[in-house]
């Protein structure tokens, strides 16, 4: 009796166990890169080895963007797929910026990036919000 007790409770928790597990999976992000068109050619800069000069990631509803050459100053746009602007800021020598979305609605957004010298990148991306 006593055996078949313990089994039963053992059996329960490893169910709770992945219960658990899978709402937690559920709930986490992962970050996707964003394929990132354009140039920052005009900023001068040349190197031997070719260098991405930015790379742009969405994790839930925060973008990451990492710049990987000096830049001096950016203009950062979001715009949902009608063409509003969600976001519109502008970064001073920036490594990385991020940008919370958290009051947007999951959709296909544009990320646009222009620098004082007529560097322009930009990149398309889903946002899900998961709701």
């Amino acid at each position: 009796m006593r055996t078949s007790i313990s089994k039963i409770t053992a059996i329960a928790s490893l169910c709770l166990l992945c219960f658990i597990g899978t709402a937690f999976h559920a709930n986490a992000w992962t970050r996707e890169q964003i394929k990132i068109e354009g140039s920052f050619d005009r900023l001068g800069a040349r190197s031997v080895v070719p260098v991405e000069p930015v790379a742009a990631f969405i994790e839930g509803t925060q973008l990451f963007i990492d710049f990987n050459q000096s830049v001096p100053s950016v203009t950062i746009t979001v715009k949902d797929s009608a063409g509003n602007d969600v976001y519109t800021g502008t970064s001073y020598t920036p490594q990385t910026v991020t940008i919370a979305l958290d009051n947007c609605e999951s959709g296909i957004y544009t990320l646009e990036m222009e620098t004082d010298n007529g560097g322009y990148a930009y990149g398309s991306f889903l946002l899900s919000t998961n709701e």
